[in-house]
């Protein structure tokens, strides 16, 4: 593993256009719980989206042990000091654990550093095992919780946030059913109403995407500007016919979307066929990922057979 320093006055880097997007996607939307940053993230780049990878505690180690055994960071084997605000690139092979390879100038040679040159008793780094950094989430301050009651007694924080997240904080969840109970629960008085959806909810609409033809202009001509669009309208009783408007204060337009099409259908009489027909594949890495939270416990026994039933790709 190679680490390298930008020299001062080059800091850009590939990373910076990635958090820019990241960014300009955030814009767009409404955040209210860190789960909605990963589908951000996701979703921030169109063309090749960003692969995200959703940490859980089990994916942060504590280091500390390491440090314990390391007894020289600061000598080379060649006895030069190890400048490390000047260090430009650290190497680390697997098949050397106890070696560091440093660097000062990008044009230089790396120079060798063995972290246990002091130590009597010689360790290899890699046979010191790394703990879990932490077995729960950290815990907010009074001061942090009580700003967020504010937020949400004042509705900056929708209500359907505010009460299933308390709702939360007091389950431990495991399976997405269990969101369910959780939601119906979060509001003692008047209970929120919830549905859950079947694979049989989700349906296609590329078949009616495929018979219609006109988007952009209205029966008067004009054209249909879709930034700009503040208010749009279906009526059962004319299926092929948008009602649109480009500010809140004008009447609708009509915009007829069979009006370029010569054998004309009605988007009633279109059959929406079932999205999927199955659930959705897990990647080898993420199914291999929950198998070792299973292995250790982490999930509880009683919910294995659930994960392990999930369908996944056989490698990754």
């Amino acid at each position: 593993m190679t680490h390298s320093f930008l020299e001062v006055g080059h800091t850009q880097n590939e990373n910076d256009s990635i958090h820019s997007a990241i960014e300009r996607a955030a814009r767009k939307a409404k955040i209210y719980t860190p789960e909605q940053w990963s589908a951000v993230a996701r979703t921030a780049r169109q063309n090749k989206p960003y692969s995200v990878q959703d940490m859980q505690l089990v994916d942060f180690i504590n280091f500390k042990e390491v440090a314990k055994e390391i007894r020289n960071f600061d000598v080379t084997d060649a006895g030069c000091k190890v400048n490390w605000s000047k260090l430009r690139s650290i190497r680390f092979s697997k098949a050397e654990p106890n070696i560091m390879l440093v660097k000062h100038s990008h044009g230089d040679d790396y120079a060798r550093v063995d972290l246990m040159r002091r130590k009597r008793n010689v360790t290899s780094a890699a046979d010191v095992q790394l703990p879990q950094l932490r077995t729960t989430g950290l815990h907010l301050s009074a001061a942090k919780y009580k700003d967020l009651s504010v937020l949400c007694a004042k509705n900056l924080i929708p209500p359907a946030y505010s009460a299933i997240e308390r709702a939360a904080r007091k389950a431990k969840i495991y399976t997405p059913e269990q969101w369910s109970a959780v939601a119906r629960t979060a509001r003692q008085n008047k209970p929120y109403s919830v549905q859950d959806m079947q694979l049989v909810d989700f349906i296609n609409f590329k078949e009616v995407a495929k018979e219609i033809r006109n988007f952009d202009v209205t029966d008067a001509g004009c054209k249909v500007n879709w930034s700009k669009l503040r208010s749009i309208r279906f009526s059962k009783a004319e299926p092929n016919i948008m009602l649109v408007k480009h500010s809140h204060g004008d009447d609708y337009a009509r915009v007829d979307l069979m009006r370029r099409k010569r054998n004309v259908t009605s988007a009633a009489d279109v059959q929406l066929p079932q999205l999927r027909t199955t659930g959705l594949h897990l990647s080898a890495a993420k199914y291999k990922d929950l198998s070792v939270l299973c292995a250790k416990n982490l999930i509880p026994p009683a919910y294995h057979p659930f994960f392990q039933a999930l369908p996944h790709d056989d490698t990754a």
